[in-house]
């Protein structure tokens, strides 16, 4: 008699540990598995070297180092670490900076600060047909690119491999320096 009453008591632990575990991973794709985007803000530190001098016939020189402290707030449970990787600042298609990102750790819900300091090819800038019109109307409108290659880190014992893609527009501003940048980003395993 003892041993049926025992196979009900065992079936129903099996059954509310299967419950408890299927809670447990609904829980968790719905929350930690599930990565929200990271927010980025800049504060332009300044643009330093910022020469204009048109003279005729066409003797135009334009100098620009733009130095900015970029901001990472990181909403998600995971963290990512990266290596050493190039950001891409295009204008209307054409690669004009490049800005080198070196080695970085962005834990789980954390914001990181980090500077760039990024050096344009004015002579790139200067050759697309479109640049005179923008800067008649005193904004450039800039995208950038950067590809991050690292491992993302799910509550320091979990980690992956992973590529992050980010592309930003950044408009901005000329007469005061003012930058607007909206990022999406795209994790891949």
């Amino acid at each position: 008699m003892a041993r049926p009453r025992c196979s009900k008591i065992w079936a129903f632990i099996a059954a509310a540990t299967f419950l408890i575990f299927i809670i447990a991973i609904t829980t968790l794709s719905l929350t930690i598995f599930n990565p929200k985007q990271p927010n980025f803000t800049v504060q332009v530190a300044g643009l330093e070297n910022f020469h204009f001098n048109w003279t005729l016939p066409y003797n135009i020189t334009l100098h620009n180092t733009l130095k900015a402290v970029v901001t990472v707030d990181n909403p998600n449970y995971v963290g990512l670490e990266y290596w050493n990787s190039k950001v891409y600042l295009h204008y209307r298609g054409d690669v004009i900076a490049e800005a080198p990102m070196d080695h970085k750790l962005i834990p789980a819900r954390s914001k990181v600060n980090g500077t760039m300091e990024i050096e344009v090819y004015t002579d790139k800038l200067i050759s697309n047909p479109s640049f005179w019109g923008d800067l008649s109307t005193g904004w450039l409108n800039l995208t950038s690119t950067e590809t991050l290659h690292g491992k993302i880190i799910v509550m320091k014992i979990l980690k992956m491999h992973a590529t992050v893609s980010n592309m930003c527009n950044i408009p901005i501003f000329m007469r005061t320096q003012e930058i607007k940048l909206t990022c999406k980003s795209r994790i891949r395993l």
